[in-house]
């Protein structure tokens, strides 16, 4: 994982807090544990307003980071201001920035990491990945939420640190309630993007959304390099039909949870329904979140505890059932379940026309451009002359 960039989009005061106090401290720890020579061809990308760069810029551990690896700030005001005048709401925003990002950084980068502001994650899980010996196409972790206001204090607390065992004592304390209606035992939601049983000793999870922390740059994968999807785990992860994935399989690997506040959500009270949670499923799930369910997360108190069969079996009762009538939905369609999305706006035009010039390159047989050249060819063939559309394309040549 030499050639690694990590990203991190994250704008306004509310989220560089968040990534003050916990993704980056956690990053921060977890970058100690490699070797400088590992991070050579590495770098960090934040993406932000151009208002927020001073403030990202003066926060401590940026500035010991840069010392141990190359970290850019690059200020998306016009990309963002561009689609903010769309119908598209902050998400699908989002997840055309990600698209961009993928697609500028694939050339140059084999290994594009996907961390957000609010995440907290034990400090050798960057470690164990890169120490896999087996390279994958894709590195899955689960990201349960926890109650943001109890996690806070309790992450502030004097010499608190962000390993396995603390991370995973936050979970047991202050698992928040839009998880725990995801439980098989007690079920209140027919929307389930997860599964879980417990006892007082541990958690097993079971996904169809599982997060994608590690995406391998591909520019043969015309699904995950052409199209425009909703979510990266929801519809990215279709692009990765057929492709070598890694699924963490517990905590001692890696454990990483997000924050939510408690109140965020009206949480929904169902029982539980076969057809209702079908028909969710039938529009929200692929044959890779399929392929993702077969694999179970467990999460331990101790590292030596023997894992639990029964909750595993707890939850494939429920789980089965839905995974047979999917598949066989499936073999009806003959295609997978969830859709990409055709987004005529401009900034996505030009972000593919760019990106077509690059990846158009990397098939020509017995040849494939240097850099220089196809910095000439970007710049000779794209006639936009708006500021953002400059910036897209100084962003892509960059990082050739």
């Amino acid at each position: 994982m030499k050639k690694s960039v990590f990203y991190f989009p994250i704008w306004g005061d509310d989220y560089i807090k968040l990534f003050s106090d916990f993704a980056l401290k956690c990053l921060f720890n977890n970058l100690n544990k490699l070797d400088k020579r590992m991070l050579k061809n590495s770098k960090i990308e934040i993406w932000t307003f151009k208002k927020d760069i001073p403030k990202l810029k003066a926060l401590k551990n940026i500035k010991l980071l840069e010392k141990k690896i190359q970290i850019n700030i690059e200020n998306i005001d016009l990309i963002y201001e561009s689609l903010d005048k769309t119908y598209l709401n902050k998400y699908q925003t989002l997840s055309i920035l990600q698209k961009i990002f993928i697609n500028s950084h694939s050339h140059k980068y084999e290994y594009l990491w996907f961390i957000y502001p609010d995440f907290i994650f034990s400090d050798q899980m960057i470690k164990n990945f890169y120490d896999l010996k087996k390279k994958y196409d894709a590195y899955f972790i689960p990201v349960p939420q926890l109650i943001e206001e109890k996690v806070e204090v309790a992450f502030k607390a004097k010499n608190f640190k962000a390993n396995t065992k603390n991370i995973t004592d936050l979970l047991f304390k202050y698992l928040h309630p839009i998880v725990k209606i995801c439980d098989v035992d007690n079920s209140k939601t027919n929307t389930p993007s997860m599964f879980l049983a417990s006892n007082k000793n541990s958690y097993a999870l079971k996904y169809f959304h599982m997060h994608p922390i590690v995406i391998k740059s591909n520019s043969d994968n015309l699904e995950m390099n052409n199209k425009f999807y909703s979510s990266l785990d929801e519809g990215l992860v279709q692009s990765l039909d057929k492709k070598n994935i890694f699924i963490t399989k517990d905590n001692y690997f890696g454990i990483c949870i997000s924050l939510l506040k408690e109140k965020e959500y009206q949480l929904p009270n169902e029982k539980f329904n076969l057809d209702l949670t079908l028909e969710w499923c039938k529009n929200h799930i692929n044959t890779t979140h399929l392929e993702i369910s077969k694999y179970t997360y467990f999460i331990k108190l101790n590292e030596t505890g023997h894992v639990n069969t029964v909750l595993e079996n707890k939850i494939n009762k429920r789980l089965n059932p839905l995974r047979k009538e999917l598949l066989k939905s499936y073999k009806k369609k003959n295609s997978g379940f969830g859709q990409s999305l055709n987004l005529d706006i401009y900034p996505v035009i030009l972000n593919n026309e760019i990106y077509s010039i690059i990846r158009n390159n990397y098939f020509k047989k017995y040849f494939n451009n240097e850099a220089n050249t196809l910095k000439k060819t970007i710049k000779k063939n794209i006639k936009f002359k708006e500021p953002m559309f400059d910036w897209l394309k100084k962003l892509y040549i960059k990082n050739l």
